[in-house]
């Protein structure tokens, strides 16, 4: 080790632990530490905000006597906190940072970090209770049940568990007046007739989960509908609409929303194609089908956007007036947004959320779709289970314990169905079984391959050759854009070798190469262009994807698909957009493709590697996945799963048992 190193280590000792000398305040101690750059060359993974951060909320107390190894603690726990809620978590778990070394990283090199030792747990929430003293209501911090929490993230988690906590109180139709109704055919039509008529029955020994699924929605004033790609979350949740509607003296106000505007596309289009679907098998009612509503809206626009505001037009009081809202892609939704639709709904609404718990969180803080699937498995307790029988003539088993009666799972897979690579592959990652899952990849089957090439440079030559080539062949743009959609490069990151900016740039160097662009051209016929902030008079969200190609008088235009039309922007107009031949994965969720290819660098992609996002990329593809990696990034993303803290869980669970 060096002597500039030693003068660096020792330097950091003495702040890291000072001698635990009163300090008058709070700015007494923040005068003595160092600057935001020198702190970040001491405690590895430390950004400017969580520097200020940690300031403020020392700030915020009235509190003297602090020994300076006290507010060490305090400063240390607060950098904490703040990286926590920057990764997505709803609070910080004392027991995860007790007597633990954190904010070190040594790797033999002068870039070392000493990090920081924290106390047991009994100093800690002494000095915490200490901390908060009277600012109990005020204070940016709250400590509750060992978790630590900024205030908003802890009011946001508390408000969302009451009022789903009161929804599960309320059902739609008690199981005891559902039997009453069933016995003595009143109503319109007996629940049981409608679940049955929509769903004929099976073989004895078969559980339809969808048929299930329906069932259970319709006495609940809160349920959810989960599964993976495939099980057909909106082709039951159609159904479900169906038996409403059906069940209702009135049509009911139904809202189809979604987290961004391509989900909420993709909601609309699953549900077009279902009824299309229903009306050929003559399962359904004309009258009722032509109820049925297809169009999605996105959760900011169904609340009602307010320019350069967080809040919306409507909350608690001045509530949605609706019947019924059915919310696609949940695992997209972080905690503040969930809040503030429950906020937002009428008592007597029906709220119904669909989702695949395996999937990636939000971006955002929360994992409330997760937080909520209190049972990895359909857990009905006796009296539901009992309610379900009855309505549909199924042998369903309840349990004592740990029951969830809002919470239904779907479990067959349309999509991939049988010995197909992709569902196995699927499996297996959810297993973390990261040996299985390359031996799976390396069978080089009609669905899996890995790609041959060793040059990344290579390989996205090879797939541009393969599949954009063709886009730009076309004459028509339909043809081209469908020709698009068919295929998505998919990385974890934006930065880096491997990262969308690089690859989407050798795409075009290909396309350069092959004359479909020429040398420096922004603009070109046949580019795929995402927006990436939203644009309300355009009617243009984030996330929603065109393609520049010439109008009828050969000027070039942005051009979005609007059902089975294109519409037209002038580019100066657009918002901000970039290239999306190639995407991350975090912007593929609610999308589909019937072919992808995932990219996974050699270097700087495994912290953000996770079993999830592994999961979310493969679970894009319909028909065929290839995969560009190493086997040593792949497992060790297999192995690492998403957990995110939070106590809304508990919260429900604990509503649920009082």
């Amino acid at each position: 080790m060096t002597n500039k190193h030693q003068e660096n280590k020792q330097e950091q000792q003495s702040f890291l632990f000072a001698e635990e000398a009163p300090v008058e305040n709070w700015q007494s101690f923040v005068d003595k530490l160092p600057s935001v750059l020198k702190l970040k060359k001491q405690l590895t993974d430390i950004e400017a905000i969580d520097y200020f951060l940690a300031k403020e909320i020392l700030s915020t107390s009235s509190e003297s006597g602090f020994d300076y190894q006290e507010f060490s603690t305090l400063f240390h726990l607060f950098l904490a906190l703040s990286q926590f809620q920057r990764q997505g978590h709803t609070c910080l778990p004392l027991e995860t940072i007790a007597g633990q070394h954190w904010f070190e990283s040594s790797d033999g090199s002068d870039e070392d970090y000493l990090g920081y030792v924290f106390p047991d747990i009994i100093l800690l929430e002494d000095i915490l209770a200490r901390f908060i003293g009277a600012n109990v209501e005020q204070g940016l911090v709250v400590v509750d049940n060992q978790q630590v929490y900024l205030r908003r993230y802890w009011r946001f988690e508390t408000e969302l568990a009451d009022l789903i906590n009161h929804r599960l109180q309320i059902e739609a139709i008690s199981s005891q007046q559902a039997d009453a109704d069933i016995k003595a055919g009143n109503g319109n039509k007996a629940a049981a007739d409608i679940v049955q008529q929509l769903f004929p029955r099976l073989g004895e020994n078969e559980t339809d989960w969808q048929k299930v699924a329906v069932a259970n929605a319709l006495n609940k004033s809160f349920s959810i509908i989960a599964g993976g790609p495939g099980t057909g979350k909106t082709y039951t949740v159609t159904k479900l609409i169906a038996a409403l509607i059906m069940q209702s003296k009135v049509n009911p106000d139904i809202k189809l929303v979604a987290p961004t505007g391509k989900a909420a596309q993709r909601l609309s289009e699953s549900i077009a194609a279902a009824i299309e679907g229903f009306r050929k098998d003559n399962s359904i009612p004309g009258s009722v089908l032509d109820t049925i509503p297809v169009t999605g809206l996105t959760l900011h626009r169904l609340l009602g956007v307010i320019p350069n505001s967080p809040n919306f037009r409507h909350h608690q009081d001045s509530p949605l007036s609706c019947d019924v809202v059915i919310v696609d892609e949940v695992s997209m939704v972080d905690l503040p947004l969930m809040t503030r639709l429950f906020r937002a709904l009428p008592e007597k609404c029906k709220v119904v959320l669909l989702g695949d718990c395996q999937q990636l969180p939000s971006v955002e803080t929360g994992s409330v779709l997760a937080d909520l699937a209190i049972s990895p498995v359909t857990r009905y307790s006796q009296k539901n289970a009992n309610y379900i029988r009855q309505l549909t003539s199924q042998n369903i088993e309840s349990v004592e314990n740990l029951s969830c009666d809002y919470l239904t799972y779907l479990t067959k897979s349309r999509r991939f169905q049988g010995s197909g690579g992709i569902g196995l592959l699927a499996k297996a990652i959810i297993d973390g079984d990261s040996n299985q899952c390359w031996q799976l990849l390396s069978k080089d089957t009609e669905q899996l391959q890995l790609a041959s090439e060793k040059s990344l440079s290579k390989y996205i030559q090879s797939l541009t050759q393969d599949y954009y080539r063709e886009i730009f062949l076309q004459t028509d743009l339909s043809a081209a854009y469908s020709k698009f959609q068919r295929f998505r490069i998919l990385t974890p990151s934006r930065l880096g070798e491997a990262g969308i900016e690089s690859i989407n740039e050798m795409i075009e160097q290909e396309l350069q190469s092959q004359g479909f662009k020429a040398y420096g051209q922004k603009l070109y016929r046949g580019r795929p262009i995402m927006i990436t902030q939203n644009h309300y008079k355009l009617q243009l969200f984030n996330g929603d994807i065109g393609m520049i190609w010439p109008d009828a008088d050969g000027n070039l235009k942005a051009h979005f698909p609007d059902g089975d039309q294109f519409r037209s922007v002038s580019i100066p107009r657009l918002p901000p957009f970039e290239t999306v031949f190639a995407m991350t994965i975090h912007k593929t969720q609610g999308s589909e493709f019937e072919s992808v290819a995932m990219v996974i660098p050699e270097k700087g992609s495994t912290r953000l590697l996770s079993r999830e996002l592994i999961y979310t990329g493969l679970t894009r593809a319909k028909s065929h996945f290839q995969l560009f990696s190493r086997k040593t990034e792949f497992c060790e993303g297999v192995s690492k799963c998403v957990t995110r803290c939070s106590g809304l869980g508990s919260r429900i669970d604990q509503g649920r048992q009082g």
